[in-house]
């Protein structure tokens, strides 16, 4: 081809120019600037959408602990109402017999004869006000005695085992724990009676007049509906949480 030595060592100092190695950087640059830049683009996109899972992952968390404490609250309740119901079907009107028998004495008797319309007033008086909950098992005796000193015996207590361990609404421990129904007549006592409640972790629970037999059926009926239904929602909760770790 005609080509001589000094041709070739003007290639090789055209190759060494710093034009042509100018060049041959700056393409170089602009590649690993451009791949570069595609790389931090996906990592902040990456970022972006972990973090909306973050969120998701936290939000279903608080709800199924609100869920939780809810749906364990709801067989608390359950057990109240079922294990009250059934003391006041067979036991309160035994003590309400028992307890008017004791108080009224033949001269009452007479005074309420001839009173005529103040049966119904006496009636009102011998009625009890009175407080359930659940209270832990292992609490029972000194729950019971400090109820007893702190009254001065002015109460009528009864207990019921709930026949397993629950899942306590604000631990989220298995408790052995056991229904209480305590009846008094005086503000005063109710007043100490929710202190003694709240100094032993005891849960009250507010129930309908226990007289009132179609009212009870009709709230453990709707409970036992609202049971089923947390437990459903708690169940599709998990499960979001499980499929949306699976994406992660």
């Amino acid at each position: 081809f005609g080509l001589t030595l000094e041709s070739a060592g003007d290639i090789d100092a055209f190759l060494d120019s710093p034009s042509v190695l100018g060049s041959s950087a700056r393409s170089l640059t602009s590649g690993a600037g451009k791949s570069d830049a595609t790389g931090t683009q996906l990592l902040e996109s990456l970022e972006v959408e972990l973090e909306g899972y973050e969120g998701q992952l936290k939000e279903l968390n608080a709800y199924s602990e609100k869920l939780t404490r809810e749906y364990n609250e709801k067989v608390e309740l359950q057990e109240v109402l079922e294990k009250a119901r059934r003391f006041f079907m067979s036991d309160a009107p035994r003590m309400a017999v028992s307890e008017l028998g004791g108080r009224k004495s033949s001269g009452a008797r007479t005074d309420a004869l001839l009173s005529g319309g103040d049966d119904e007033a006496r009636d009102m008086d011998m009625r009890f006000s009175s407080i359930t909950g659940v209270v832990a098992t292992e609490e029972k005796v000194r729950f019971e005695r400090m109820i007893f000193r702190a009254t001065r015996g002015n109460c009528y207590v009864r207990f019921a085992p709930i026949k397993q361990a629950i899942t306590d609404p604000e631990t989220g421990s298995l408790i052995e724990k056991c229904v209480f129904i305590v009846f008094f007549k005086s503000l005063s006592i109710e007043a100490k009676l929710k202190k003694i409640c709240d100094a032993f972790f005891a849960h009250r629970y507010s129930l309908p007049d226990m007289d009132d037999a179609p009212a009870v059926d009709r709230m453990l009926t709707e409970n036992a509906q609202e049971l089923v239904d947390s437990r459903t929602v708690l169940l599709k909760n998990q499960d979001t949480r499980f499929r949306l770790c699976q994406m992660l």
